[in-house]
């Protein structure tokens, strides 16, 4: 007995693909989600870090750059949280990748 995705013509291949077509996007949108999480959670750690630092005039006893380089470090946290989830993903959004997780 086969499989039922795989029984018939041509056109029950063509409705597979739009069914895995249709799964990849959703799981480019979730991870695009992750991504955009990731970085609210940087930005609101990096404000909230901010917050005890630099509140209460005491960035003023700081050097000029501190509040600056501060700005620069979560910058640059938020965009290797979103590289590094997209690198994660990709491979597990490729068509072979999402075709034999779905077979299993």
């Amino acid at each position: 007995m086969t499989a039922p995705a795989l029984r018939g013509a041509a056109t029950d291949a063509r409705t597979l693909d739009e069914r895995l077509q249709a799964e990849r996007a959703a799981l480019r949108r979730r991870s695009l989600a992750a991504v955009g999480f990731g970085i609210v959670a940087v930005a609101a750690t990096a404000v909230a870090v901010g917050t005890i630092i630099l509140g209460s005039g005491r960035w003023m006893e700081l050097p000029r750059i501190v509040p600056f380089l501060f700005w620069a470090v979560t910058i640059g946290a938020a965009w290797a949280i979103a590289d590094w989830v997209t690198r994660r993903d990709n491979g597990s959004l490729a068509g072979s990748a999402l075709a034999g997780t779905i077979e299993t």
